[in-house]
C-alpha cells in the first residue's frame, strides 16, 4: 500500500467510509470497518468533533467493532491526534464493541 492508497480491508472486515450526507446501506455496524476522515484538500470544513457527532449519531455505536481514522484536521500538521484520541475516551462507554482501531 503506498502512501496516497486507502485501505480496503482491516480487522477481517471491508473498510467503508462514513460520509454523513451519503452513508452507505450497511445492516449490521458491526460488519464493517468504518473510516473516518476529513478532506484535506478540498471544501470541507468540518472539524474532527463535528464528523464524529454526526458517525455517532447515524450508525448505532454500541454495534461498531472496527474503525479506521484517517484525515482529522484540514491541516494535519497543526492539529494533533489528541482530538481522536480525546473523543475516543469520552465514548468509551457508547463504543463498548470496539476491538479494533487503526
Amino acid at each position: 500500500m503506498t502512501i496516497s492508497s486507502n485501505l480496503e480491508s482491516f480487522a477481517g472486515r471491508r473498510v467503508v467510509d462514513f460520509a454523513p450526507d451519503s452513508a452507505p446501506a450497511v445492516g449490521d455496524p458491526a460488519a464493517v470497518a468504518w473510516r473516518l476522515r476529513l478532506e484535506s484538500y478540498g471544501d470541507d470544513r468540518r472539524s474532527f468533533d463535528e464528523l464524529f457527532d454526526q458517525f455517532l449519531d447515524t450508525v448505532a455505536p454500541d454495534r461498531v467493532e472496527a474503525l479506521v481514522v484517517g484525515t482529522w484536521a484540514a491541516e494535519m500538521y497543526d492539529v494533533t491526534a489528541e482530538v481522536v484520541v480525546r473523543r475516543l475516551r469520552a465514548e468509551v462507554a457508547r463504543l463498548r464493541r470496539l476491538r479494533s482501531l487503526f
